[in-house]
């Protein structure tokens, strides 16, 4: 945009990314510029402790509609530090100092939607039993909570119980639903749960006979 002895520029997209590993995700920088941003900016080992200072250059810096061109997306490798991490970017936020945000570590969010929507649209899930194969990583726990928000119900494994129970715990905090945990160290032990339920694989989801 161009007017007689001025000139205007286009306000720029930008996208910080909070990252709670050690080095900022390549994948979720190209991404994120493949999308459209016009900048992207990426920090790491972004913990609740030391985001306060890079919330506020985001929310102080443009004022009314233009803050519609600053985003923060939160991601790593951890959801249990995700969310952590999201509480902590939300709080900072009061009134209309605020910008977009957004929580998709290690890519749960999309991916685990884009399973559980495909299953969705092939039929009902309210009220079918569904399992969740090694599912205590950041998407299959995704995956858990939202087909049992969609009235499934979701059994979770794990090679070791421990980490099913805290997983099951977790789902439960998170999004209000039951999962129930269970140990399956070897292939028939993972065969086993499965049995006349549907599967959702942490690469891809697939169907089975219910």
């Amino acid at each position: 945009m161009k007017l007689e002895g001025t000139t205007m520029t286009k306000m720029k997209k930008l996208l910080f990314l909070f990252d709670t590993d050690p080095y900022s995700s390549v994948f979720d920088t190209v991404v994120a510029y493949d999308g459209g941003a016009d900048r992207v900016t990426g920090y790491a080992n972004v913990t609740p402790d030391n985001v306060g200072a890079l919330v506020d250059g985001t929310i102080f810096t443009r004022g009314g509609k233009e803050k519609q061109n600053t985003a923060i997306f939160v991601g790593g490798g951890d959801m249990g530090k995700g969310e952590a991490l999201l509480k902590a970017v939300k709080k900072k936020f009061f009134g209309p100092f605020r910008v977009s945000l957004m929580l998709d570590s290690n890519g749960s969010n999309t991916t685990a939607a884009a399973g559980v929507a495909l299953l969705a649209q092939a039929e009902k899930l309210k009220g079918k039993k569904a399992v969740v194969l090694a599912g205590t990583g950041p998407v299959g726990m995704r995956a858990a909570g939202l087909l049992g928000r969609e009235g499934a119900e979701v059994s979770l494994t794990s090679r070791q119980r421990t980490r099913s129970d805290n997983a099951a715990r977790a789902i439960e905090a998170r999004f209000g639903v039951t999962v129930t945990p269970i140990e399956a160290f070897d292939d028939p032990a993972r065969a086993e749960p499965s049995k006349g339920r549907r599967s959702y694989s942490r690469r891809a989801p697939s169907a089975c006979s219910c």
